[in-house]
């Protein structure tokens, strides 16, 4: 079957997916691989370079970072913006840069991949780069523990000549500088920034050898300055942040110069530290990446503020203990009067298994400087549960299950809110955000 008949499907595909109010991101490429199983093949062979960006957290945002740079640097690019990172995604992302007449819009592509997805995709991909965040646990349901996750990455990427971008910080993530394969690191100087602490619930043992690891300097979870006595240990990184202050915005002075970025979140100036490094990979400047980047805003719930008058609403995705306590530890830097939506869900997309809320630090909001929690989502009667563990007062705690009327609820209160939202739950609270919010800042 022709490859233009694969495309013509897809594009229908898209525009009826539309007109049901449906993102379609992933009808278009699941029609066009139902036609031509090898679609997805042939478009990436007519693609100059490409660019894959994974990681358990971090990757939407450490790609939308990339994409805008290189866009704001005057590249054309295939980029799956909107975050559908597995195969059907993957596939319509390509299918969007061909014309009917097979006329290609651009000629790099910015991937961000699942890490469940890597082994089927890079039969079809051979990527130029490719860059990890790290590793935490998340979803055990479907990819297991890390080390499995790891091991099976591993497997596949020995079977490339892939260049790769690593984080020296996690050394599940350094065990990949292991393979044999080209790579250059990325990471945070020892005293860049004092993070706030938390239980520490990640392997810490030697992949080598399996004694425990030795930390000189831990920034969160199992990231950190690392070694053993085996000789594994962390790389020494190309891109380094030497200073890192968050004043409307996050100020990264590295080894390869200064940059400003508008956004929130301490440990996104690692997500853009990975983003710097790519394309300087790819031949930029230093120049070049600041001039884009301090014009880069998020729209897409990570880290997003919303103005409610003069209060601020902050939304952030977390869907594993590390990103929950990354963004409370967000919300912990004022001693403000403040309240939280929690929404939580168990569809598919989520991983069934939501035992992980156990491990995440929800005590490190049990304080007088928060008024109440709103609970929502289909398991929002397990998350007061487990907030009544925490040693939060129930008469703090609130089960709205509809996420539009929680949100309701939220903005009646005249506070600064923080709403942390797993997967499946993040569009549909972004949604009722913006619907009652119109004045959407970036920052």
């Amino acid at each position: 079957m022709p490859v233009k008949t694969s495309i013509l499907a897809a594009k229908m595909a898209h525009k009826a997916s539309r007109l049901f109010n449906k993102s379609g991101s992933n009808l278009p490429g699941l029609v066009a691989r139902k036609i031509d199983r090898h679609i997805l093949k042939k478009l990436a062979n007519r693609t100059d370079k490409i660019i894959f960006i994974s990681g358990t957290n971090g990757k939407t945002t450490t790609s939308q970072i990339v994409g805008h740079i290189l866009k704001e640097n005057g590249f054309r690019l295939i980029h799956n913006s909107e975050g559908s990172n597995m195969i059907t995604g993957i596939t319509t992302a390509f299918i969007k840069n061909e014309g009917l007449l097979r006329r290609k819009k651009a000629d790099i592509a910015v991937i961000e991949i699942d890490e469940g997805s890597i082994e089927r995709v890079t039969k079809e991909i051979q990527p130029e780069l490719m860059v990890f965040t790290n590793f935490f646990r998340d979803q055990l349901d479907r990819f297991g523990e890390i080390d499995i996750l790891v091991n099976k990455i591993g497997d596949v990427l020995k079977q490339t000549a892939v260049k790769l971008i690593l984080n020296a910080d996690d050394p599940f993530v350094t065990r990949l500088g292991y393979l044999g394969l080209e790579a250059e690191y990325f990471g945070l100087g020892k005293n860049a920034f004092a993070f706030e602490q938390y239980n520490m619930i990640e392997s810490t043992f030697c992949p080598q050898c399996g004694d425990p690891l030795h930390y000189k300097h831990t920034h969160y979870g199992q990231l950190g300055h690392y070694s053993c006595r085996c000789g594994f240990g962390r790389k020494k990184p190309k891109y380094e942040i030497k200073h890192l202050e968050m004043k409307e915005g996050l100020s990264l002075k590295t080894n390869v110069g200064d940059f400003f970025i508008p956004i929130l979140g301490s440990y996104n100036a690692i997500n853009a530290l990975a983003a710097i490094s790519v394309c300087i990979e790819s031949g930029l400047s230093s120049e070049q990446i600041q001039n884009a980047i301090s014009t880069f805003h998020v729209k897409n719930g990570r880290m997003e503020c919303f103005d409610n008058k003069d209060k601020r609403v902050v939304l952030n995705l977390a869907k594993n203990p590390a990103g929950v306590n990354v963004s409370l530890s967000v919300s912990n830097i004022n001693n403000e009067r403040k309240q939280y939506l929690l929404p939580l869900n168990d569809l598919g997309d989520d991983g069934r298994d939501i035992s992980w809320i156990w491990d995440a630090d929800y005590e490190k909001i049990n304080c007088s400087h928060t008024d109440r929690i709103i609970c929502s989502g289909l398991r929002a009667a397990d998350m007061a549960v487990r907030l009544k563990y925490a040693g939060i007062p129930e008469d703090k705690i609130e089960i709205i299950q509809n996420v539009n009327l929680a949100v309701d609820e939220l903005l009646k209160k005249r506070l600064n809110s923080y709403v942390v939202a797993n997967y499946s739950t993040l569009q549909p609270t972004r949604k009722a955000l913006v619907e009652r919010l119109k004045s959407v800042k970036g920052l």
